[in-house]
């Protein structure tokens, strides 16, 4: 009686050790994972900063404009520079805005049934991450 209860009792244990071991790697990976992702976070709050303090200077540019309206050249005007600013992190996170926005801008020009068949595709596009147009 003595040597199954032994048996059952070290089979329970070497179950529960695996099982431990098995965690303690998932919690690992998982651990790797939130270093990663925090190390991601961390090395885009510059490029966010930048940005602020671009957006912060084309208003400020553009309240300045609004006084003395042709002492400002044209390639300081606040949109251009706020997009410039703005290019890095598009890239970064992969998400081209820019891009879409001059597509978008282009396909004003086609006929309207085109044009609504283009941004029907677009928006099933954005969805579903289908097909690229």
């Amino acid at each position: 009686m003595c040597l199954i209860s032994r048996r059952s009792w070290t089979s329970v244990f070497s179950r529960l050790s695996e099982e431990l071991k098995a965690t303690q790697a998932k919690r690992e990976d998982i651990d790797e994972e939130i270093k990663k992702k925090s190390e991601y976070l961390d090395s885009l709050q510059p490029m966010l900063n930048e940005i602020l303090q671009v957006f912060v200077a084309c208003r400020i540019l553009a309240s300045f404009r609004a006084v003395v309206w042709n002492s400002v050249p044209d390639d300081m005007t606040p949109n251009r520079s706020f997009h410039q600013a703005t290019k890095p992190v598009q890239e970064y996170l992969k998400m081209p805005f820019d891009e879409t926005r001059d597509q978008h801008r282009a396909a004003m020009y086609l006929p309207r049934p085109l044009y609504v068949l283009y941004m029907q595709g677009s928006a099933y596009k954005d969805a579903c991450g289908g097909f690229s147009l």
